[in-house]
C-alpha cells in the first residue's frame, strides 16, 4: 500500500509542476526554490519553504499549492496526524480548489498508512454520503476491509468501481461457501462470469470435482465466448478421465492376527452388524466391505492399501495399531481413510485422512464443559501420575477450565509407582510444610476447589481417593478418565465416589433409543455385550453407507469434501462430526455413581 501511496503523491507531485508552468505566480521566489528542493528530494528544506512562502503570500496564487505539499511531505515522512491535519486546513481554507479531491483522498489514505480501517471504512461512507462521484473511494475502503480479513466485503466495494483485479485477489481469500454467497447475490451483474470461472477454479484445486462440472457447464452455456473458456473447458476434459472406482466398495484394515488380534475382532463384528442392517437396502445398490487382515505390521498395512487402491474400493475403515503408514499410503493414492486409532498427529498427514476415535481432548472438553455450565463449579484442582500420560491429561485440562473463565486451584504430580500419595495430597492442601513448633499438630487441610481432577487407572484412584478422605478433602467433586468406568473403581473405593463425573464413548445402558436398539441386535447376532471399539466401527460404517448413497457423491474427492462436512452424525458412541483437520468432535456420554452403580446422566 505504501508504494500506492508513493505512486499517487508522484502523480500529484506531476499535476502540481504542471499548475506551476500554466499559471506562474511572478512574485513566488521562495515558491519556486521550495519546487525545486522538493523535486530534488529534500524534503526538509522543501518544508521550511513552503511554510516561509506561506507566511511570507498567505494569499498567495500558489498557497493551496503550499499547503498540498506540506501534506505531501509529512505523507512521505509518515507523520500521518501532521498531514491530515494540514490536508483538513487546505480545505477549510480553500473549499472549491483545486486540490480538495485529492486531499479528501490522501486523508483516507493516511487512516490506512496508520492502519485506522475501521476510520477508513466509517470516514468513507461518510464522504460518498457527499460526493458519490469519488468513486477511488470504495477501492481504499476495500483494502482496508481486506486487511480487517473480509474479503467478502471488500468484494462488494471493489465492485462499486469494477476493480476486477482486487476482486479476484479477495476471491483466492474466501471459502468456496462464501463464493457461492457472492455469486448468489450477485444476480446478473456484469461481475457474474468472472464469479462463475473462480468458483469452478476453486472447486476444481480443492477436488470438488463434482461441483466443479455443474459451475463450468453453467458458464459455458451463459458466456460461451468466456476468454477462459478454453481453460474450463480443459478442467471439464480432464474430470471426465480421471480413473473411475467403484463406490460402493469400502475396504477395511483390522488386526485379525497378531497382538492386536482382539481388538481387530471387536471392530470386525461392528462392521458386519452395520453391514448385515445396511448394506443392502431395498431398491439402492448393495454395498460390499473388502476385510483385510494387517497383523498390526507397518509393512503389510502399506502392501495391503495398494491392493485396496487396485480394487478401486472407495474408502478404507481402520487401521487401529497402523494408522500412520495406512494414512500416508491412502493419501499417496487419494482414498478417504478414517482410522480408529489414539495415535496423536494422524490426520496430519493429509485431507484425506480421518480419525474416529475417544480421544483424550474429548473427554476433558466433555467433563469440564458439564462441570461448568451445567454444575456451576469454578474452582479445581489436578492431581495426576508424573510421566507423559498424566502432564497431558493435567494440560488439557487446565486449558479447558481456563478457557471457560474457570481457576485451577492446585496442581500436584505423584509418582506412579507409590502406593502412599501423602506427600502429593499434603502439598495440594497446604499442610506438608509444617512449622516445627506445629509438628505434633495435625494442621487443618485448606481445600480451596470444588472439584479434582486425577487422570489415572481405576486401581490408582482407588487407592488415592480413600487418602483424600483422610487429608480431609471432602465435599468436592471427584472428575476422572473413561478408565474410571470400571467395576475395580467401585470395589476399592465405592463409598468415596458416590457422584464422581466420568466421561465415556460409549455406555451399554444409556437410554438413548438408538445405544439400546444397537446393544440389543449385538447380543442377539453375537451372543456377547458390545463394547466401545464394535460400537465404534459400527458407526464408522454406518457414516460411510449415508455418505456413499448419496447421488450427488460420485468421485473420491466429494467424500472427502462431505466427511469434512458432517455434523451430528447420530451415533451409539455420541453424535459425531469432523472438522477441517479430520479429527472426530463427539458428545460423549457422561456417566456418574449411585450406590454400586454407573449411572448416565441426563442432559
Amino acid at each position: 500500500m505504501k508504494i500506492l501511496l508513493h505512486l499517487l503523491i508522484c502523480i500529484l507531485i506531476c499535476a502540481c509542476t504542471h499548475q506551476e508552468i500554466v499559471t506562474p505566480d511572478p512574485v513566488n521566489p521562495v515558491f519556486t526554490n521550495a519546487e525545486k528542493q522538493f523535486l530534488r528530494g529534500a524534503y526538509q528544506k522543501s518544508l521550511e519553504l513552503y511554510k516561509q512562502y506561506l507566511t511570507d503570500y498567505p494569499d498567495g496564487d500558489m498557497a493551496a499549492d503550499a499547503l498540498m505539499r506540506e501534506g505531501q511531505i509529512y505523507m512521505l515522512k509518515d507523520n500521518y496526524p501532521l498531514a491530515r491535519s494540514t490536508y483538513q486546513h487546505l480545505l477549510d481554507q480553500y473549499p472549491h480548489g483545486n486540490w480538495v479531491s485529492e486531499a479528501r483522498n490522501l486523508i483516507l489514505h493516511s487512516f490506512y498508512e496508520e492502519g485506522h480501517y475501521d476510520q477508513v471504512i466509517k470516514k468513507g461512507q461518510d464522504l460518498l454520503r457527499n460526493h458519490p462521484s469519488m468513486l477511488n473511494v470504495y477501492e481504499l475502503m476495500g483494502d482496508a476491509t481486506m486487511a480487517l480479513k473480509n474479503p467478502v466485503k471488500a468484494i462488494e466495494y471493489y465492485q462499486k468501481n469494477n476493480n476486477i483485479a482486487k476482486i479476484k485477489t479477495a476471491l483466492n481469500r474466501i471459502s468456496i461457501q462464501e463464493l457461492e454467497t457472492v455469486l448468489e447475490k450477485s444476480g446478473t451483474s456484469p461481475l457474474r462470469h468472472t464469479l462463475l470461472y473462480q468458483l469452478g477454479w476453486r472447486c476444481f484445486q480443492e477436488e470438488q470435482y463434482e461441483k466443479t462440472k455443474v459451475v463450468f457447464q453453467d458458464l459455458l452455456r451463459e458466456y460461451p465466448a468466456h476468454p477462459d473458456r478454453s481453460q474450463a473447458e480443459a478442467m471439464l476434459s480432464k474430470i471426465e478421465k480421471m480413473p473411475v472406482y467403484n463406490r460402493f466398495t469400502i475396504g477395511a484394515l483390522l488386526p485379525l492376527s497378531g497382538p492386536y488380534q482382539a481388538f481387530g475382532a471387536k471392530a470386525l463384528k461392528g462392521i458386519q452388524l452395520a453391514l448385515g442392517q445396511s448394506g443392502s437396502l431395498p431398491g439402492q445398490p448393495s454395498i460390499n466391505i473388502i476385510i483385510k487382515d494387517t497383523a498390526s505390521d507397518p509393512n503389510q498395512t502399506i502392501q495391503l492399501v495398494r491392493q485396496l487402491a487396485a480394487e478401486k474400493v472407495s474408502a478404507i475403515i481402520g487401521p487401529i495399531a497402523t494408522a500412520i503408514p495406512a494414512a500416508q499410503e491412502a493419501q499417496q493414492n487419494k482414498i478417504p481413510i478414517i482410522t480408529m486409532t489414539l495415535r496423536q498427529g494422524v490426520t496430519a498427514v493429509g485431507d484425506y485422512v480421518f480419525r474416529n476415535f475417544l480421544t483424550r481432548k474429548m473427554q476433558v472438553e466433555s467433563i469440564v464443559f458439564h462441570a461448568m455450565q451445567n454444575m456451576k463449579i469454578q474452582n479445581f484442582a489436578v492431581l495426576y501420575p508424573d510421566g507423559k500420560y498424566g502432564e497431558t491429561f493435567m494440560n488439557l485440562f487446565w486449558d479447558e477450565v481456563t478457557h471457560y473463565g474457570g481457576k485451577i486451584s492446585g496442581v500436584e504430580p505423584y509418582d506412579p509407582g507409590l502406593t502412599d500419595f501423602s506427600d502429593p495430597i499434603k502439598r495440594l492442601v497446604g499442610t506438608f510444610y509444617q512449622p516445627k513448633s506445629l509438628e505434633k499438630q495435625k494442621l487443618k487441610s485448606i481445600v480451596d476447589f470444588e472439584a479434582i481432577f486425577i487422570p489415572d487407572s481405576p486401581t490408582k484412584a482407588g487407592l488415592i481417593i480413600p487418602q483424600l478422605v483422610y487429608y480431609n478433602v471432602t465435599d468436592v467433586y471427584l472428575m476422572g478418565t473413561k478408565l474410571w468406568h470400571s467395576p475395580r473403581l467401585l470395589k476399592m473405593a465405592g463409598q468415596f465416589v458416590q457422584g464422581a463425573l466420568i466421561p465415556e464413548g460409549f455406555f451399554e445402558q444409556s437410554s438413548l433409543p438408538r445405544v439400546k436398539k444397537f446393544v440389543k441386535t449385538f447380543k442377539n447376532t453375537f451372543d456377547e455385550k458390545p463394547e466401545f471399539l464394535a460400537a465404534l466401527a459400527f458407526d464408522t460404517t454406518k457414516i460411510l453407507f449415508q455418505l456413499l448413497r448419496r447421488n450427488d457423491i460420485r468421485f473420491r474427492s466429494t467424500l472427502k469434501y462431505e466427511l469434512g462436512k458432517l455434523r451430528n452424525y447420530p451415533g451409539v458412541t455420541g453424535n459425531t462430526s469432523f472438522d477441517h483437520s479430520g479429527e472426530a468432535h463427539k458428545s460423549l456420554h457422561l456417566l456418574t455413581i449411585k450406590g454400586n452403580k454407573f449411572i448416565e446422566i441426563e442432559r
